[in-house]
């Protein structure tokens, strides 16, 4: 009987361990959205740099992308014969 109240009191336990962590997983997530919401009342989101590059320079874009050397956007241009910003 003792090892049957015992095995009870661990599942109890272990349930409440369980809601306690699911609940403080979303309250992190609802701080998180609410700090996102915050900055975007702030700024303005639309005001990303935006690079225009060649198409033959597609390599680099990527090559630059994946180093992290790019902040905003950069639109490949078929047409587009020299690097400019917009």
């Amino acid at each position: 009987m003792a090892q049957l109240s015992q095995a009870r009191l661990a599942e109890q336990s272990l349930a409440q361990v369980a809601h306690t962590v699911s609940r403080l997983f979303l309250g992190i997530v609802e701080a998180g959205h609410r700090e996102m919401m915050l900055l975007l009342e702030r700024s303005d989101p639309l005001t990303l740099p935006i690079q225009e590059r060649r198409l033959a320079d597609a390599n680099a874009a990527v090559q630059d992308l994946q180093a992290g050397r790019i902040v905003g956007r950069v639109v490949l241009n078929a047409s587009a014969e020299t690097t400019s910003a917009l």
